[in-house]
């Protein structure tokens, strides 16, 4: 590129204006291509101008539309992948709230554990503000640089703030207020030599629901050199409250308050130890000067320790105060969500003074609690108007969820819950049913109706069971759904806007003059789905009663078919999962739990604990009896079951009087009305007293022989699986080598059962064995031990008994293939012979030879060093050996030699030789190359040229195929090559190289350069001769070569001379002309030349080119040809068997011929094209 004018590839400050369209492709066509290196871009000459194609060096850039390269299928791959990163973080969040109350959390691992202990000796309060130290996930971190990588996403941002005045003032507004609050501080150097330097990239966060409000984020997953900040910190565990039981609470007491502490992490302080981890540059609105280095003081959004940090913080201050302000502790530890508090309380007063105790212990931690909000009046003007709310609060919303409509909002005046379902991730389009949506969109519409207590789970059900239906389909995410479950979706979708209409009271139910709460459990599934439908019933004093619903949880039945029971079964265990969450959660506690379900199967099995069932069943009974009592449990009819709403699908929008919400009409009633069933009678019903025998195969429990690949593996699975039985047994604590004793044992007597079952019973009934036992001969009997030993004729030999009686096994049973397997290994992979004299020594195995045989063959690693090189029949011989009638050195084959040293004076030089054969005539021309130089290989092919004319087409071999020379003369070639075809190019000549890796289809120059040497040995006698001498000498080895016969030198005088090279160069085989009878020669000499050469090329057709159909050498063998695919190791002899690497065969190139000679493969260096001849197959199998 700097070989093109400035003026041509000027493009600062460009915009795109035109799009071009495909009906205009002769404007982007390239006349003229410019192309770097590997991976560099390449450059186009169009009739609009330059053109640079190829990829931009990979970085992040957030909420940047500047496109820096042209290549529509990355730009399309990336635009995809952020889309699905998105999906999947929507629909990960999605299952998390969908699960909440229904699936156990997980256990604290090490790496949590680890996090805690980091914040408990780094934690401490100065002047009422917390500096906590960064939860290393190693104690000696060191980061590598990441400098260039922050100033690169600067300027990024900074370009952005060029086009748009009003980002630009919001950013800077955000940063200067950092720098003001002492958030943020200019580096004064010294962190430079800290080894955690860490410079952060920053960007924006603007919350779409929020649209004044821009955030800036410090992105410490941005990496450099393969690490980011979040690489080097621990997560930390989850230390949110469960947000399904902070609402749970939020609904219990008359008087509701919430509050948000404002800019939460940023209150908390990081140890200066810790500091220059945060580093990041800023340079304001001036961009001459270089950026300047500021460190962040304060906890970064952005780091995934942040939320740890910070709840730790808070809880730890609140747990310091709680004798002192006990209520004040609960609600900070049981009622914030993130930086949300959602609390209620029974009076005004005590909300009061609730919340000034909870301001004060806050401010011991320096965070400032604002947007207040009650549905007291009263409440509110007890607090100062700025910390006031200013619109409805939504609740649930956490703070990384940038942009996501969350649904479930307070509206404190009329002190009732209602949805948002704006789906603003929904184009609009969608939404208004104007276009059919894809499957992204349809999943993304259902991901985004936030419902952590299920309370809309009759509705989003029905498009969940879409959205399977959708997924058996296996359309891709941008494929539109089909008609008739798109219409089914529109239906949906057409609905969700009533949802917004649809207003709930947050309060469960006025607490005074309460005489008893019960919490209904109603469960029910279908072949679509299984749901839960959990209700309080309130009763009062005058009789009066309120049921409510509380929470419900609805799912899709597994795509794998199960029984309407099974799925019954699970829709109960859902049931008594969140029943005892919302138990646990409440401050309230029931007098009475009630499950409720219409399947009098599943009450068959939660109250008949005498039958074995199924695993499935087996386990989900368990955990049910766990959780619940029999006597809870109670049969609804149908009809009545609230949960069968969430079990299939519904059209239209409950309004908030439906049973869904308020509950079963029989809940109003009294109980002696209440539907009811004898579960015990009923199941006694139908009982017969038949006698039922189920025959079943014994099996062996221990591991199967068959699924491991060594036999030490085998032996210690069954040895944990003995240590297990003797911990049960309160034996033995740890491995032992009785352990793996027994262990072998074990897995021997079990070989020797499944191959000699009838011998051993016979044997041990005290019965001679059947005349076609194939241990018959061996004379078997049973040790002590139980093990089938072979007792030969060798007992008086005076060994050991183990050496006279060995164990019988049998050769192709999975244990005597591992057991040959570790002898094999064992033996270093020795001969079979070897092998199979170690196994004699204590095991008779029948049949050994072939399974030593086949696990030698098996043997991956004897592979690799026995496997040989294909060897593909030899190919047909090259147009330029076979055209006749042509002048010699047409077509000519080029190769070096050397290096030979020669006396100049009293020193000694290097000179090397160039080899320039006749492929056609044989002929050789040798010229000596004074230097390794470009000029002197340019020269010695101008002198060739003079000498003998210019070739037509010539043959070299690559850099790589040197073989022979040193490491200075393949450097040389390299660096020759395109100098020297340039050259060759100007004289019309045709440059053509052999295979790489491929020197013998290089072997017509390679016998030459052979007998040069050759005759140099007998003819050179010192060691280093005058120049004069060895072009002397080389020129003599030239004229002798050059007379050497072609054909079979003849036997009679009478017959013609042999035809040698000289007779197309020189007209004889000595430079003498050979007379002779010739019809059509003439008086003219040169009519006399012509007529020689021809007779020489007509001897040459008949004498020499017969001699060449024959294929010579060890080649000629017709092996599998190599196909795509093949698993190859690549033939290096410069390189140990064992390092060679290893490829996949990607594309072969068959010859003429329809041989594969030259194929391309694939290994973890990249793709390379090399000869059949250099590869060896591995079997695959």
């Amino acid at each position: 590129m700097r070989r093109l004018k400035r003026e041509d590839v000027c493009y600062e400050n460009a915009r795109p204006r035109v799009l071009i369209g495909t009906d205009n492709w002769q404007l982007i066509v390239s006349r003229k291509l410019l192309t770097g290196k590997r991976h560099e871009p390449a450059a186009s000459l169009t009739r609009l101008g330059w053109v640079i194609h190829g990829l931009a060096p990979s970085r992040v850039i957030r909420d940047s539309d500047t496109v820096l390269y042209v290549d529509s299928k990355c730009r399309a791959e990336r635009s995809t992948k952020l889309l699905d990163d998105e999906l999947h973080s929507m629909v990960k969040e999605y299952f998390e709230i969908d699960s909440l109350g229904i699936v156990k959390k997980a256990r604290e691992n090490p790496d949590e554990t680890r996090a805690i202990e980091s914040f408990k000796s780094t934690v401490k309060n100065v002047d009422k503000r917390y500096k906590v130290g960064l939860p290393w996930r190693k104690e000696d971190i060191s980061m590598p640089p990441s400098y260039d990588q922050a100033r690169r996403r600067l300027l990024a941002i900074e370009n952005k703030m060029d086009k748009s005045v009003e980002f630009k003032e919001r950013y800077t507004a955000q940063m200067n207020n950092m720098f003001e609050k002492g958030y943020a501080e200019e580096s004064q150097g010294n962190e430079l030599e800290s080894p955690k330097l860490w410079y952060l990239p920053h960007f924006a966060v603007i919350n779409v629901n929020k649209p004044g409000k821009l955030r800036l984020v410090f992105d410490a997953a941005a990496k450099s050199n393969g690490v980011c900040l979040n690489d080097a910190l621990l997560e930390g565990p989850d230390m949110l409250r469960d947000l399904a039981g902070i609402l749970f609470r939020f609904r219990e007491r008359a008087v509701a308050v919430t509050a948000d502490i404002r800019e939460m992490f940023l209150q908390v302080k990081i140890v200066e130890e810790d500091q220059p981890a945060q580093m990041f540059l800023w340079r304001g609105d001036d961009r001459t000067s270089p950026p300047k280095s500021y460190k962040m003081t304060s906890m970064i959004f952005g780091a995934k320790s942040s939320p740890f940090l910070a709840h730790s913080v808070r809880d730890h201050n609140a747990t310091k105060h709680a004798i002192e302000f006990p209520r004040a502790h609960e609600a900070i530890t049981m009622n914030h969500y993130m930086d949300d508090w959602v609390d209620c309380f029974d009076t005004e007063q005590e909300a009061i003074c609730v919340i000034k105790d909870v301001v004060h212990v806050h401010a011991q931690a320096g965070f400032t609690l604002t947007a207040f909000n009650s549905n007291r009046p009263n409440v509110l003007r007890e607090l100062p108007l700025e910390s006031r709310a200013t619109a409805p609060k939504q609740l649930g919303t956490s703070a990384d969820q940038h942009g996501r409509t969350l649904g479930l909002i307070w509206d404190a005046e009329s002190d009732e819950l209602s949805f948002n379902t704006v789906l603003v991730r929904v184009p609009q389009e969608v939404k208004t049913l104007e276009r059919t949506p894809t499957k992204r969109e349809a999943l993304s519409a259902v991901m985004s109706i936030f419902d952590p207590l299920g309370l809309l789970s009759y509705y989003t059900i029905r498009a969940k069971i879409i959205i399977q239906r959708v997924w058996r389909l296996q359309t891709n995410w941008d494929e539109e759904l089909p008609d008739e479950l798109a219409n089914e979706f529109r239906t949906w979708l057409s609905g969700v806007e009533s949802l917004r209409s649809l207003r709930l009271s947050r309060l469960y139910a006025h607490t005074g003059g309460v005489t008893r709460k019960q919490l209904h459990v109603f469960c029910d599934a279908s072949e679509c789905a299984y749901a839960t439908a959990i209700y309080w019933l309130v009763e009062y004093e005058d009789g009066s009663k309120r049921v409510i619903l509380t929470a419900a949880k609805a799912r899709v039945a597994p795509i794998k078919a199960q029984t309407i029971p099974r799925l019954e079964l699970q829709a109960c265990l859902i049931g008594a999962r969140l029943a005892t969450t919302i138990i646990r959660e409440h401050r309230w506690q029931p007098h009475r739990v009630v499950y409720w379900t219409d399947s009098r199967t599943v009450l068959h099995w939660i109250n008949n604990d005498r039958v074995r069932y199924p695993p499935y069943v087996a386990h989900r009974l368990n955990e049910i009896s766990e959780l619940t009592e029999p006597e809870q449990w109670k049969w609804v009819p149908t009809r009545d079951n609230v949960a069968d709403d969430a079990t299939r699908i519904v059209n239209d929008v409950k309004c908030k009087d439906d049973r869904w919400f308020i509950g079963p009409s029989f809940l109003y009633e009294n109980e002696d009305s209440w539907p009811s069933l004898n579960v015990i009678d009923d199941c006694d019903i139908g009982r017969h007293d038949d006698i039922v025998l189920n025959v079943t195969n014994v099996e062996w429990s221990v591991p199967d022989a068959g699924r491991f690949s060594k036999h030490e593996r085998l032996v210690r699975a069954m040895a944990y699986v003995l240590l297990f039985i003797d911990k049960c047994l309160r034996r033995a604590n740890e491995m032992s080598m009785t352990h793996i004793r027994k262990a072998e044992e074990w897995l021997v007597k079990r070989a020797q059962s499944e191959t000699f079952g009838e011998d051993i019973e016979r044997l041990r009934r005290g019965q001679n064995l059947k005349m076609s036992s194939r241990i018959r001969k061996l004379d078997p009997f049973i040790d002590e031990d139980g093990v089938l030993r072979a007792r030969g004729r060798t007992r008086a030999a005076g060994v050991s008994a183990p050496d006279t009686t060995p164990v019988i096994l049998d050769g192709s049973h999975p244990y005597a293939r591992l057991l040959c397997n570790r002898e094999h290994r064992r033996a270093h992979h020795s001969h079979n012979e070897r092998v199979v004299n170690d196994i004699r020594q204590r095991y008779w195995i029948l049949r050994l030879r072939p399974a030593v045989r086949a696990v030698a063959y098996k043997c991956a690693f004897c592979r690799m060093r026995k496997t040989k090189p294909v060897r593909p029949i030899t190919g047909d011989l090259p147009r330029a050996r076979l055209e006749a009638f042509t002048r010699p050195f047409s077509n000519c084959g080029l190769d070096y030699f050397g290096p030979m040293t020669v006396t100049v004076g009293r020193r000694h030089e290097k000179r090397w030789g160039a080899l320039f054969t006749c492929l056609t005539t044989r002929a050789v021309h040798i010229e000596i190359v004074s230097s390794l130089s470009t000029d002197s290989a340019i020269m010695a092919l101008r002198r060739m040229g003079a000498r003998r004319g210019w070739p037509q087409v010539m043959y070299s071999d690559n850099a790589t195929n040197f073989r022979g020379a040193d490491k200075e003369l393949r450097e040389a070639v390299t660096e020759w090559e395109p100098s020297l075809r340039d050259y060759a190019l100007t004289q019309r000549i045709e440059w053509l190289y052999i295979s790489p890796g491929a020197p013998h289809q290089g072997g017509a120059w390679e016998r030459m350069i052979r007998s040069v040497k050759s005759a140099l040995r007998v003819t050179l006698n010192e060691k280093a001769p005058r120049d004069e001498v060895l072009h002397t000498l080389l020129v003599e080895v030239e004229h002798t070569m050059n007379a050497r016969p072609l054909t079979h030198v003849p036997v009679s005088a009478d017959d013609p001379e042999a035809l040698t090279p000289n007779h197309f160069l020189v007209g004889g085989s000595h430079g003498l002309p050979i007379t002779g009878p010739c019809e059509t020669a003439t008086k003219k000499t040169w009519r006399v030349a012509q007529a020689l050469a021809d007779e020489y090329w007509r001897r040459w057709l008949k004498e020499y080119l017969p001699e060449l159909i024959p294929r010579r050498g060890a080649r000629d063998v017709n092996e599998a040809a190599i196909k795509p695919g093949d698993l190859v190791i690549v033939a290096d002899h410069t390189l140990p068997r064992n390092v060679w690497p290893r490829g996949v065969v990607t594309q072969v190139h068959p010859g003429p011929d329809g041989g594969v000679r030259n194929v391309e493969v694939r290994t973890k260096g990249g793709v390379f094209r090399r000869p059949a001849s250099r590869l060896a197959v591995l079997p695959m199998e």
